[in-house]
């Protein structure tokens, strides 16, 4: 299968360099990808309704539009699970891009010296995504680990929370956080864990997640909880 890559930039000699290294590294690794560019924001919103790429590289300075603010409409359009890469000459910016869960941030000065590291990461943890198993009420939901949010303790049984639903699980918390790896989430509460990914904002006494929803955090684990999160976006 073909992974489908989006690039969204205005300059046509750095557009080519960048997808020529990027179809390198994939053919080293044996992964076979096809490329849709786009100049401007106008042909980006257009390409993305025809179809949903599997990795986006986006410019900040996108001609007549913000990249940083179409990523954003394009999270709350549906494109949540979409891994964005910015690849831009305005570093000031890059905190900016870990707001709409960018899986990397690279300067076009040297991005040469990250692209490799951020197209191996793509490939192992979006295009072979690791599944947990939810039995709970009868039945059986088989999720991708991306697509928690967070869980949550429910008596002796485990809340499940997605973007939009709640799931439970028939397993107590600490069997369920058990199979969960510690790189991804984080227990910010007693019996509350988030999942780093989808972490947006940490406030004083709770947790901002992308989906909006607010998650208790103890004041004690503030900075453990920063920690964890640079940390995570630091290995990306």
């Amino acid at each position: 299968m073909k992974r489908k890559i989006l690039i969204c930039e205005d300059e046509p000699a750095f557009l080519e360099g960048l997808k020529k290294e990027i179809a390198f590294l994939f053919d080293q690794e044996k992964q076979p990808c096809e490329f849709r560019c786009c100049e401007s924001g106008e042909e980006f919103e257009e390409e993305i309704k025809s179809q949903t790429p599997d990795l986006m590289f986006m410019d900040i300075c996108l001609g007549d539009r913000d990249g940083l603010q179409l990523v954003e409409e394009y999270r709350k359009q549906g494109g949540s699970k979409v891994p964005v890469v910015f690849v831009s000459s305005m570093e000031d910016r890059v905190l900016e891009g870990y707001e709409v869960n960018a899986l990397a941030f690279l300067y076009k000065r040297n991005y040469k010296d990250r692209l490799e590291k951020t197209i191996q990461r793509f490939l192992r943890d979006y295009a072979s995504p690791k599944r947990i198993t939810i039995q709970g009420g009868g039945q059986v939901t088989v999720l991708d680990l991306r697509e928690i949010y967070y869980l949550e303790t429910d008596g002796r049984k485990t809340l499940v929370h997605t973007e939009k639903d709640s799931l439970l699980s028939d397993l107590s918390i600490g069997a369920f956080s058990a199979e969960l790896p510690e790189k991804f989430f984080f227990e910010v509460y007693k019996a509350v864990f988030v999942n780093l990914e989808h972490v947006s904002r940490i406030g004083d006494d709770e947790v901002l997640l992308e989906n909006g929803n607010r998650v208790p955090m103890s004041r004690r684990k503030r900075k453990l909880v920063v920690q964890a999160v640079m940390q995570y976006i630091g290995g990306r």
